[in-house]
């Protein structure tokens, strides 16, 4: 019913591909281990290909033919699909649902590109009030803005814990990267984000969710109290 306007955007047909599959799976298999399994082997070869120099982002720029094939593998499926199911969770399974309507009946029968994708999940989420303070600083939370950070540059961010004291943790990000000593693709090498992200941390202890948290974007490190994360 949609498809992307170019090569470039092969994600968006590819990624929904992966994230349908695996929902699809879950739906047909119960228990922790099918849903460990599934799920954490497509992620796993994500983070396998996503963490060299070689890598590319999800919205890519096509400049040869050879570049179309190329673009029909991990970080296409994988990483896609593993995007798609973050913004999921984000959201809320209910919204996202309303929000992939809304995307679907605005540009059914069309091309679309990534920005079209995080642009009409922002229109769907206007009148919810969670929303309005549900972002990385306290406030709109902009999933256009988050979801290029995603799609836009490649990689991923390594997320270390460190404890400060008996109630404080400090939680940083860095872009983990296999054989630092390789470049990128010159189109490629300085992404406007600069390799940081806006992390968002599903917490859990046990079998109990906790609620989420974020890491901004704009700090290395962030400085979160253990009880209130405990607490919610």
């Amino acid at each position: 019913m949609v498809t992307m306007k170019d090569w470039g955007e092969v994600w968006l047909n590819e990624g929904f591909a992966n994230f349908f599959e695996t929902a699809v799976f879950l739906n047909k298999n119960d228990g922790d281990l099918h849903r460990s399994l599934h799920a954490e082997i497509s992620f796993d070869n994500a983070l396998e290909n996503d963490c060299f120099a070689t890598s590319r982002p999800l919205s890519s720029v096509i400049d040869t033919p050879s570049e179309i094939f190329e673009s029909f593998d991990s970080i296409t499926y994988d990483k896609g699909g593993a995007i798609i199911d973050m913004t999921a969770k984000i959201m809320g399974r209910q919204k996202f649902r309303k929000g992939l309507n809304h995307y679907i009946r605005k540009f059914s029968l069309r091309n679309t590109q990534g920005d079209d994708w995080w642009r009409s999940i922002d229109e769907s989420l206007e009148e919810d009030k969670e929303h309005r303070d549900g972002g990385p600083d306290g406030g709109v939370l902009k999933m256009w803005y988050f979801g290029s950070q995603w799609t836009k540059q490649m990689g991923f961010p390594l997320v270390t814990l460190e404890t400060v004291n008996s109630t404080t943790i400090k939680i940083g990000q860095q872009r983990f990267l296999k054989g630092s000593y390789a470049l990128e693709l010159q189109k490629y090498r300085f992404p406007s984000y600069r390799y940081k992200w806006d992390v968002p941390l599903f917490c859990q202890e046990g079998r109990q969710d906790l609620g989420m948290k974020w890491l901004k974007r704009g700090r290395n490190t962030n400085k979160v109290g253990v009880m209130p994360l405990l607490m919610g």
